[in-house]
């Protein structure tokens, strides 16, 4: 969760509003690929439109609007990136590729909210599709390592004093947390279980891992387990609750803690949420999950990730709060 966000002061309100449209613009631009076919050769705006199947006279404005801007200029050749623009680009593009991608999810702010003409969401996509699910892992697996290095220096003592050993990594992805964990206890044995296309690549990814000979895959929803090759006494659920809506986190409490060893503990990361203490940088990453989920996902505060473990037969033995990507909070507990 890179972005800081801070309070808007109503005096900056009709400035940022009055910028929307240059925003939906660059995005745009982003979008049709016109930006990137830009940094390679000029454009014939009519030429580009039929090669997309776009319409002509859109790309033409918008062409235009971008010249107004000074991002591109006209020549005989066709457009071109400005010098300025196209050595910004050059030099930072997936920076402004990434900015684009999330800018066209908040334009769908007022469809989702409404729950009008329903598509494919973004996580449908990525992790039933695998579009640029790799990258995705990768990423996410380099920003978590001072977080996964912090928890398992907290979980160490519990895992000891316990002699646990079948570590559950559900939902684990990337593997960096059942990793981490490896390396710290060389007689327990952990599994990644995940929903294939996740399994397939964190596989190759992790395929020369020193902990590798320790490190199984398993392929499957968290929200109705497999059946097991073995009975973990230890479980993680890093991240993973906040792609869902209550009912169905709820269902992945139940899952996990059916597969869960007597004695044996749970411990359920999430980003920090408090709406009530200004956390607007956590409000902002919220609202962006719930839109890449077509209005499902959204991150449960203190109480509400409490309630979704009620009624179980756990207790609470721990509470760790862990800064990292984002401030995170890891409920600990114990099967009763």
């Amino acid at each position: 969760m890179a972005e800081t966000r801070k309070r808007l002061e109503p005096e900056e309100a009709l400035g940022l509003m009055s910028q929307h449209p240059i925003a939906s613009l660059l995005n745009s631009s982003f979008h049709t690929g016109l930006i990137e076919a830009l940094r390679g050769s000029p454009i014939a705006p009519t030429r580009f439109a039929e090669e997309r199947t776009l319409r002509k006279k859109t790309v033409e404005l918008l062409l235009h609007c971008l010249q107004h801007l000074g991002i591109v200029s006209s020549t005989d050749a066709g457009f071109v990136l400005t010098s300025e623009w196209k050595t910004t680009f050059d030099a930072h593009y997936d920076v402004f590729e990434k900015e684009a991608f999330y800018g066209k999810r908040w334009d769908d702010v007022h469809r989702i909210v409404a729950g009008i003409e329903a598509r494919r969401s973004f996580e449908d996509d990525l992790f039933g599709k695998g579009e640029g699910l790799a990258d995705y892992l990768v990423r996410v697996k380099i920003a978590n390592e001072p977080h996964a290095v912090a928890l398992m220096e907290k979980l160490d003592p519990i895992v000891k004093e316990k002699g646990l050993g079948q570590l559950l990594d559900v939902g684990g992805g990337h593997a960096l947390y059942s990793e981490t964990m490896l390396r710290r206890h060389p007689n327990m044995n952990a599994a990644v279980c995940d929903l294939p296309l996740t399994v397939q690549i964190s596989k190759e990814m992790n395929r020369d891992s020193p902990v590798g000979d320790r490190l199984r895959f398993i392929e499957g929803d968290a929200r109705a387990l497999p059946e097991l090759p073995f009975t973990p006494d230890l479980v993680f659920v890093n991240d993973l609750l906040h792609s869902f809506d209550f009912e169905e986190k709820r269902k992945v409490a139940k899952s996990v803690v059916a597969k869960l060893a007597p004695g044996g503990v749970l411990a359920v990361t999430k980003v920090r949420y408090s709406p009530v203490k200004g956390d607007v940088a956590s409000a902002f990453f919220s609202m962006r999950l719930n839109l890449h989920s077509e209005g499902r996902g959204y991150l449960e505060t203190d109480e509400e990730c409490e309630a979704v473990f009620a009624g179980e037969p756990l207790r609470l033995i721990a509470r760790y709060e862990l800064a990292g990507l984002a401030q995170k909070t890891t409920y600990v507990y114990e099967r009763i």
